[in-house]
């Protein structure tokens, strides 16, 4: 009996050490871990069925875990909208609902719609199951989007007001209907600058307030950095957080530009801005990494994160044909074990003529890049001539799901799953038994180093009886 608890646990263990590696494409998905699509993505998610949704050109598509549209949503596996849609968030009743923007026949306003769990418009929802809401004086995109406790849906964005644009957010009851007791009617506009101020991310924390994240004076050469600002339930800028409710960011410390895309908030609150920034460079004087800035509570730098709550990560190992290595981070998430994930391009030479690819990187808690996934935290994937990620989402077994544009071809997109690695015990270069050899009545206990993720080695202990 020993004997046999021995070889199962000796199974178990190079089990785990055959298992597909982080970062490897999953086989099970589409063709060989790609999906191609007829549709570029521009917002997705994964339910929790692990169905992903997928929007993008005006459509709304939703495909089991094996990468095949569903027969039992919409009209084979898609719905058609008007909204285009940047953002998709499922609330506590199933329902989905897509927030981004549509044109109102003479500019583009925030938009925002809702179907039930089969893909029909939730008629309880707007007119129709749609929402158009005016912010600024003519353009307004949006670009994110959360869904609080009272199933609320906040959208932020950008509005248009006079020649700039300006950080906007709004918030919506759960009949559609702007909420009057949020900002002034039920949106805010806030001109962090003159120049272009555009909002990419929008989260609500345990307590309730809202946090949303960008770029502020985007478009103004060194101008731009990472914002982040935190407002109250009634829309008011949070007086305990940074300078009035806002917080600024150059990442590398210098008056080189940086652009905040992605926001997520962690399971102990803390908020992680993710994007690109300009450094420095010996190669070029002049380069753009992935970047991330992690915040505490009180909008202070956390200073368990990387070089003094920031990390830049360059990712291409060559210039372009214009002498500077450019990355750019766009999507984050972060998975069941609190690693963060930024996915976004890179510009890589192939030749002479430089092209983008896709770009993934997987950071630990403390803002080191995770050497168990990828090539040293990276991994790169070129499915078209072409390529350029803008979304991520990580469904309960940390496969990560990345998706954006995949062809010179307009209007085609793609989908890529990624192996997270196994959800629970890490994989072990090396283990031993003690005491060896043992006899019969002796507690017998196997050491197993771990080969990644900053776990602890594992030890199991059994006795024979």
């Amino acid at each position: 009996m020993l004997i046999r608890t021995l070889s199962l646990l000796l199974v178990f263990w190079l089990a785990r050490l055959a298992e597909a590696a982080p970062a490897d494409l999953d086989p099970t998905f589409g063709a060989g871990g790609v999906l191609t699509l007829g549709l570029t993505p521009s917002a997705v998610a994964i339910d929790d069925s692990g169905r992903i949704l997928v929007a993008g050109n005006l459509s709304l598509r939703r495909y089991d875990a094996g990468g095949n549209l569903d027969p039992s949503f919409g009209s084979g596996g898609q719905v058609s909208n008007t909204i285009a849609g940047a953002a998709i968030k499922i609330d506590a009743s199933g329902r989905i609902v897509i927030a981004g923007y549509a044109s109102n026949g003479s500019d583009y306003d925030f938009a925002v719609a809702r179907f039930d769990a089969n893909g029909n418009p939730d008629l309880t929802f707007g007119t129709g199951g749609k929402v158009l809401a005016p912010i600024g004086t003519s353009n307004d995109f949006g670009t994110a989007a959360a869904i609080d406790s009272s199933g609320r849906i906040v959208v932020a964005g950008s509005a248009r007001v006079g020649t700039s644009d300006d950080f906007a957010v709004a918030r919506f009851d759960a009949s559609g209907t702007l909420d009057a007791t949020f900002g002034s009617g039920g949106k805010l506009i806030n001109a962090f600058s003159t120049g272009h101020d555009q909002l990419y991310g929008v989260a609500i924390d345990a307590s309730g307030r809202i946090v949303v994240a960008g770029t502020g004076s985007q478009g103004g050469g060194t101008n731009a950095q990472f914002v982040v600002e935190r407002y109250d339930g009634t829309g008011t800028a949070d007086p305990t957080f940074g300078s009035g409710g806002i917080v600024a960011t150059r990442i590398d410390g210098q008056v080189h530009a940086c652009y905040g895309r992605g926001l997520v908030i962690d399971a102990s609150g803390r908020i992680v801005v993710a994007g690109s920034s300009d450094v420095t460079s010996v190669v070029s004087g002049l380069d753009r990494h992935f970047a991330l800035a992690r915040y505490d509570g009180t909008g202070n730098l956390d200073p368990t994160f990387g070089n003094g709550g920031k990390v830049v990560t360059p990712i291409a190992t060559s210039a372009t044909s214009g002498n500077t290595r450019v990355d750019e981070g766009y999507a984050i998430a972060i998975d069941g074990r609190g690693r963060i994930v930024v996915a976004g391009e890179v510009y890589v030479l192939t030749g002479n003529f430089p092209t983008r690819k896709f770009a993934v990187v997987r950071y630990m808690d403390n803002g080191t890049t995770d050497g168990a996934f990828g090539s040293g935290g990276k991994v790169i994937t070129a499915i078209g001539v072409e390529n350029f990620a803008r979304v991520v989402a990580i469904d309960s077994t940390d496969r990560i799901v990345v998706g954006g544009f995949a062809s010179l071809q307009p209007g085609v997109g793609a989908l890529v799953r990624y192996q997270g690695g196994p959800p629970g015990l890490p994989p072990v270069a090396s283990f031993q038994m003690s005491p060896s050899p043992c006899s019969v009545g002796d507690v017998v206990a196997f050491d197993g180093s771990a080969s990644h993720d900053g776990d602890v080695p594992a030890r199991c202990e059994f006795a024979h009886h």
